[in-house]
């Protein structure tokens, strides 16, 4: 028996073409009911483009699924990251600001 792994931008695409053709919507219509672009819902409908937290609460709002989209787009959230920066993932998310140092980096005149 052959195991299909889907991954959660999948299942995030499938489920909001499904939610969209079960209205009978077109991607212009729901993108007008979602106020988003019909390119956008295109876009991830075809995987080319990552919903946003807001899409997605206003997916779960337009097609009556509270917390399907938002729990979808979390999974897609923490599988954009490799998993040993999945616990930093959060902290990165509430930083006022993010100071970065390297060692190979030597500004102005002392380059030359």
């Amino acid at each position: 028996m052959s195991e299909v792994k889907t991954t959660s931008l999948a299942a995030f695409a499938s489920q909001s073409r499904a939610w969209r053709q079960q209205m009978g919507w077109t991607q212009v219509e729901a993108g007008e009911k979602l106020g988003y672009s019909a390119s956008l819902v295109s876009g991830i409908e075809t995987m080319d483009k990552t919903p946003t937290a807001d899409f997605a609460q206003r997916c779960d709002k337009a097609f009556n699924s509270p917390g399907t989209f938002e729990t979808l787009q979390e999974l897609v959230g923490r599988e954009a990251y490799p998993a040993f920066f999945a616990p930093v993932v959060p902290f990165e998310r509430e930083a006022v600001r993010i100071h970065g140092w390297e060692l190979g980096a030597i500004p102005g005149l002392l380059q030359t």
